[in-house]
């Protein structure tokens, strides 16, 4: 019953034949054509409802009522990839300011209006095939039962027990975590997770780290001050190893005046408050407001032909890292 209406519910512009759910079930499962039509009997009848049946040349249809339509969503297991995907590449276009999943839904049905709720029905699975992974533990590539369990732990607040490859360790090691908020970082996904021992400090954890997942019956309660004290730092830290309290510095960085460089920029933010401009000479000058760490001093040496303009304390840690380079290659 839970298939079929998982079925419905993926169609929901649609009037589904039991034919067309018994062919759909018989995929994975060994059901009988009774057994097909006495849970669609059962489902029709459940009190409120939202399956409707309608007879179509002599023969019985299903179908999700349309008043219902706006209040029903894709199941998380079936669509972990389309949604990774839509929030990835849509929020540029509908919304570059919004912080949340949330947000960016309101946006993009505010903007499409009633076509929204068919825009990307049954997308799924040809998409899936569709798409090539590159790499092996590239965050799309997660198992769909564990990416379900994740996405569920951090939902509906449930505590989740994790076996954990730790970067600094070789045995993996068991923990249980209380997931506050899923962070895209350089095309990775990561927890935020909420130390239940200290209520000072916050944590990430890699989700392709993860080995194994088991939801637990207990729940947490995320307190709204440590909350707004995670997103505080989501929103002013450059990368995930700056400080938990990080300290944002004026960054300027130039850029050769070619229209290459424009472009990149105007296409990527690196961070939320990242603006361009242009000097005399044609130069492309990008500005942002972010802590000075590892993460920024990584990304500047991605860029061989920029030149730090400003604070001199990020030109010194390029300086110390030039030092070091000089002592293992000479010069």
């Amino acid at each position: 019953m839970v298939r079929i209406y998982d079925y419905l519910v993926r169609n929901k512009r649609k009037e589904i034949s039991t034919n067309e759910i018994l062919t759909y079930l018989q995929e994975t499962d060994r059901v009988s054509l009774r057994n097909v039509q006495r849970d669609l009997k059962a489902l029709v009848e459940i009190k409120d409802s939202p399956i409707l049946c309608s007879i179509l040349q002599g023969k019985k249809h299903y179908f999700i009522q349309p008043s219902m339509i706006n209040k029903l969503s894709l199941p998380i297991r079936r669509n972990g990839l389309l949604a990774f995907f839509l929030i990835k590449r849509l929020q540029p276009f509908f919304a570059p300011n919004v912080k949340t999943l949330n947000e960016l839904s309101e946006a993009i049905m505010d903007s499409a209006g009633e076509m929204a709720y068919g825009m990307f029905e049954d997308l799924d699975e040809p998409f899936e095939k569709s798409t090539f992974l590159l790499g092996d533990q590239h965050p799309l590539a997660l198992d769909g039962d564990l990416f379900n369990d994740l996405l569920t732990s951090l939902v509906k607040r449930q505590k989740l027990k994790i076996l954990y490859q730790k970067g600094n360790s070789e045995k993996p090691v068991e923990k249980v975590v209380c997931p506050a908020k899923l962070v895209l970082f350089k095309n990775e996904l990561y927890f935020v997770c909420m130390s239940e021992s200290e209520g000072k400090w916050d944590f990430f954890v890699k989700l392709c780290r993860i080995l194994k997942a088991e939801l637990l019956e207990d729940t947490f309660t995320s307190n709204p001050k440590r909350v707004a004290r995670i997103e505080k730092r989501l929103i002013e830290s450059f990368g995930i190893l700056d400080a938990s309290n990080p300290k944002p510095h004026k960054i300027v960085v130039r850029f050769p005046a070619d229209p290459y460089y424009k472009l990149i920029f105007i296409e990527k933010k690196y961070h939320n408050s990242q603006k361009i401009s242009m000097d005399k000479k044609g130069n492309i000058v990008l500005s942002m407001n972010v802590p000075i760490g590892i993460d920024l001093v990584n990304w500047v040496l991605s860029w061989p032909e920029a030149v730090v303009v400003e604070p001199k304390e990020l030109k010194e840690d390029l300086r110390e890292v030039a030092r070091t380079l000089t002592k293992k290659y000479g010069i």
